[in-house]
């Protein structure tokens, strides 16, 4: 007997309401759930980790990362917070003259340069 992993679903709304602390709703945390109820659905009932990964076709280390798991939500990666750049005071201008429809990155960059901007094109 083949399980397979539960086929990507098309974007659907939560069906429980969120609470505060509950991230947006995204593909890879509907993935993550997805994979998580797949690989303790089959390493629940006592299977390897070798065998579940087969069946699953999925790689033994990721089979091992969501069975040690307790919850989906510890096999969400976690995007790290965006460093700032010398770039960041200018972006809200540098977004205004995009949207008034100045897309040549030579002329946006002489104009940043000309407000202070110390940066290479």
């Amino acid at each position: 007997m083949s399980v397979a992993v539960p086929e990507p679903e098309a974007a659907s709304p939560p069906t429980s309401p969120a609470t505060p602390s509950d991230e947006a709703d995204t593909p890879a945390r509907r993935h993550a759930k997805r994979l998580f109820e797949a690989v303790h659905a089959v390493t629940d009932t006592g299977r390897s980790l070798n065998s579940a990964a087969r069946e699953l076709g999925l790689n033994r280390r990721t089979v091992g990362k969501y069975a040690r798991a307790a919850t989906w939500q510890e096999c969400v990666r976690r995007t790290r917070p965006r460093r700032p750049t010398s770039l960041d005071p200018y972006l809200e201008y540098l977004r205004q003259r995009w949207e008034e429809g100045e897309h040549t990155a030579t002329v946006l960059h002489q104009e940043i340069v000309a407000k202070g901007y110390r940066g290479h094109y």
